[in-house]
């Protein structure tokens, strides 16, 4: 562990700046925010013409968004080493097994995504609370911290698997982003077929993979407004935190299978294209009741997506089985929506 700590330590020492920016970059515009914005505002009830003082948002969300942007940002910065056969050439010759290169790796994703969060959180929370006239729920920016902290690393976990399944960065960057809704566009096939009635619930934000921390940020701020009609859904806490302790697991379990020439070339991981392309015309395909239009659409997005992935304009006949086999299953699927 001694070499694991201090490669570390040089690890921080060599970002150091890259903290003090991203805390500069994340805090300054949420303080300016919280410094000028309206804490109240007032309204005329048109049946009575009774004035009505409403407390306006404490604009906590947005702290939960930069949260969220860094990280899908943090895990290309720490994890892009691996993609280039300089950088993953250099980094494997350390007298360091691979579980605790990536450990310290993460370590350092999570620092660099929870230090600059953790200042412009507490930076906000004393601006608001320096402010004459504040009305707010103060107390519940505690739970609020520790939420934010706890999908956070949740959401982090997500993406740096995902990022990893790339050999190249670009592919790791449209991993994560292709994941986005795609637990969401499968709940919204079997609604269909099974003919449930569609909610447009908070619950169904929880399904896309940023979704928990949103859903948490959302309902936090009607607390810390003191409004009580928004209650936390059960799946925040089981969709979010169980992709987030999957990812992590498979990060670490898939390092036996990381070969160093596989930087800069084609990425064939089961996670990636080939799973994405297939799933996703499909079950497009299907949602979009499987017409003429869907399916020229559909064919000529797989391909170039194919070709995106290849690398090339000609492949293999079984990449072209894959898209026609692809389209045929949406078109299947799509007859079973009743």
């Amino acid at each position: 562990m001694k070499k694991t700590w201090n490669f570390l330590r040089f690890e921080l020492k060599k970002n150091l700046w890259a903290f003090v920016v991203l805390a500069a970059v994340c805090t300054i515009p949420y303080i300016a925010q919280l410094s000028t914005m309206t804490m109240s505002y007032t309204y005329e009830e048109w049946e009575t013409g009774e004035h009505i003082v409403r407390i306006a948002s404490s604009q906590i969300g947005t702290v939960f968004v930069m949260l969220g942007v860094l990280c899908y940002i943090i895990p290309i910065l720490v994890y892009s080493f691996k993609m280039s056969k300089r950088g993953v050439d250099g980094y494997y010759s350390l007298p360091l097994k691979k579980g605790k290169l990536y450990l310290a790796k993460t370590v350092l994703g999570l620092l660099l995504v929870l230090v600059p969060y953790t200042v412009a959180f507490w930076g906000g929370f004393l601006t608001l609370l320096c402010r004459e006239g504040n009305p707010y729920a103060m107390g519940w920016y505690v739970p609020a911290y520790f939420g934010g902290v706890f999908f956070g690393i949740c959401l982090f976990g997500i993406n740096a698997f995902l990022f990893t399944r790339a050999n190249k960065a670009g592919d790791g960057v449209v991993f994560m982003i292709a994941y986005i809704p795609f637990f969401w566009m499968l709940y919204a096939y079997f609604i269909q077929v099974f003919d449930l009635p569609y909610s447009y619930g908070n619950y169904e934000m929880d399904l896309f993979t940023f979704g928990g921390l949103i859903d948490f940020g959302n309902t936090i701020s009607y607390r810390i407004m003191q409004y009580a009609n928004r209650n936390f859904s059960p799946l925040t806490f089981v969709v979010m935190p169980s992709l987030g302790a999957i990812g992590y697991f498979l990060l670490f379990f898939n390092l036996r299978f990381e070969k160093s020439e596989n930087a800069e070339q084609v990425s064939e991981s089961w996670f990636g294209y080939k799973m994405l392309i297939p799933v996703y015309t499909a079950f497009l395909l299907a949602l979009n009741s499987g017409d003429l239009l869907s399916f020229c659409m559909f064919a000529v997005a797989a391909i170039v997506a194919t070709i995106v992935y290849r690398g090339k304009f000609k492949f293999d006949l079984k990449w072209w089985g894959m898209i026609g086999g692809a389209l045929a299953l949406g078109l299947f699927l799509g007859l079973m929506i009743g």
